[in-house]
């Protein structure tokens, strides 16, 4: 399972997440939404004045589940 690591936004890829806690994003699609693959290919991320407003949603999640305690999302 791919997650994302919610400190440095990359990716991270898990053969069996059972011992990792993690936060599921529940979202409506909008204008400008960011696929995996575009999100893969921007490893290490942009800087935040070239995030599309899907990516702002991606890092959002992001920092709201380092606010919980979450390593990942």
């Amino acid at each position: 399972m791919w997650l994302i690591n919610t400190t440095n936004l990359k990716l991270e890829y898990f053969v069996s997440c059972g011992s990792v806690a993690y936060a599921i994003l529940s979202h409506t699609w909008g204008d400008e939404e960011i696929s995996f693959h575009e999100f893969q290919a921007l490893q290490p991320p942009p800087p935040p004045e070239m995030w599309k407003s899907g990516y702002r949603k991606v890092a959002m999640v992001c920092q709201l589940a380092k606010t919980y305690g979450l390593n990942y999302a």
